[in-house]
C-alpha cells in the first residue's frame, strides 16, 4: 500500500512539473535558439544568392591585346574549359576537335575550330560558308550560317542574336556544322555540356 502511495505521489509531482509554465530563462533561451536558426537561414539564402549571382560556369571574360601584347578595353566572353568534339573530312573520320567560342556582344559571335585538337584554327575562304545547326536543352533547333574570312567562323548579326538568346537558357547545347563547298565535305560536331552561367557572364562583359 505504501509503495502504491509513493508511486502515485511521484506521478503527481511529475505531472505538476510537466505542466508548470516555462521559466523566463527557458523562454529567453528558446527565443535565442529560434533567432539563431532564423539568422542561419537568412545567411544561407544570402550566400546562395551571391554564389548564383557570380556563377559563370565555363565562361570567362578576356581582353583583346594590342600590338605590344598589352590588354585593351575591348573584352569578350569565351569558354575557360576546352570544348571537345569530333570532325570528319575526305582524309579522316571522327578525329579530335577543340573549340573556342568568342562572344563580343549579342551581335558578334565567332567560333574557332581546332582540328586534331591542335593549336592552329581552321582557315578557309569558301564562298558558301557553313551551315550550323544548334540544339538547345529543350530540343529547339536553330538553323544558322557562318563565314570564315580569317581563322574563325563568324555569324552575322541576326544569327548571333539567335544563338545568344539560346545560350542564355543554359543547359546542354549541341552543335553540328557542315562546310558548304563543292570541293570539301568537312563536318564538325561538339557539345557545350552545361552553358549555365552565361547570363552572368554577359552582365560582367558590360560592367
Amino acid at each position: 500500500m505504501k509503495r502504491i502511495l509513493f508511486v502515485t505521489f511521484i506521478a503527481v509531482i511529475t505531472l505538476v512539473f510537466s505542466c508548470t509554465p516555462l521559466t523566463k530563462e527557458k523562454q529567453d533561451l528558446n527565443l535565442q535558439k529560434d533567432s539563431i536558426k532564423k539568422a542561419d537561414s537568412i545567411a544561407k539564402i544570402y550566400s546562395d544568392s551571391v554564389v548564383k549571382a557570380n556563377y559563370s560556369g565555363i565562361w570567362m571574360i578576356e581582353s583583346y591585346v594590342d600590338d605590344f601584347g598589352a590588354p585593351t578595353k575591348k573584352k569578350y566572353i569565351t569558354n575557360s574549359d576546352v570544348i571537345n568534339g569530333k570532325f570528319s573530312n575526305s582524309a579522316t573520320t571522327n578525329s579530335e576537335l577543340n573549340v573556342k567560342i568568342i562572344i563580343e556582344s549579342q551581335n558578334v559571335i565567332d567560333i574557332k575550330l581546332f582540328e586534331y585538337a591542335g593549336k592552329n584554327p581552321v582557315k578557309t575562304c569558301v564562298e558558301e560558308g557553313y551551315k550550323i545547326r544548334v540544339k538547345s536543352k529543350t530540343g529547339d533547333v536553330l538553323e544558322l550560317k557562318a563565314k570564315n574570312y580569317s581563322d574563325r567562323l563568324s555569324l552575322n548579326k541576326s544569327d548571333s542574336k539567335k544563338l545568344w538568346n539560346l545560350m542564355l537558357k543554359g543547359g546542354k547545347i549541341q552543335f553540328a556544322i557542315i562546310e558548304i563547298s563543292e570541293y570539301s565535305s568537312s563536318s564538325y560536331s561538339f557539345d557545350i555540356e552545361n552553358a549555365d552561367g552565361f547570363e552572368n557572364a554577359t552582365k560582367k562583359l558590360i560592367e
